[in-house]
């Protein structure tokens, strides 16, 4: 006897919109992409340098992105350089660098490591409604 199972797929489709996950730390990383799959978002990476980073975003159609600065290979500068041309919103979580310096410098907010996921979602997810209007 052939057993079949019926259960549907679980798996669903983001309707929230697609988020580049620029962190090196693993567990930040996960946090982040479980958080955003949870509000229905879809995570992008974690790209854990900003040459994956580069990759991701010429290859990848996104609607904003959630930035670590120092990564493994430099600081994430050219990655919000490149977002900020596009005028894609993108946030900073940082462990090191002066939040009221990167939004000036940005205009872009910036929180200290450790903030929670939900709360860097929801700040992007600001951003993101406020661009597509």
């Amino acid at each position: 006897m052939v057993y079949r199972s019926t259960a549907q797929s679980t798996q669903r489709q983001p309707n929230a919109g697609r988020v580049l996950v620029v962190e090196d730390e693993a567990m930040i990383a996960m946090a982040l992409e479980m958080e955003l799959n949870d509000m229905d978002y879809e995570a992008i990476g974690p790209a854990i340098s900003t040459h994956e980073a580069e990759r991701l975003l010429e290859s990848t159609d996104i609607d904003g992105a959630i930035l670590d600065v120092v990564l493994v290979d430099g600081e994430v500068f050219p990655i919000a350089e490149a977002l900020k041309a596009r005028d894609i919103p993108f946030v900073f979580h940082s462990g090191n660098q002066d939040p009221e310096e990167l939004e000036q410098r940005y205009s872009a907010p910036s929180f200290m490591k450790p903030t929670h996921p939900q709360v860097l979602i929801k700040s992007l997810e600001a951003l993101i409604s406020k661009s597509s209007k």
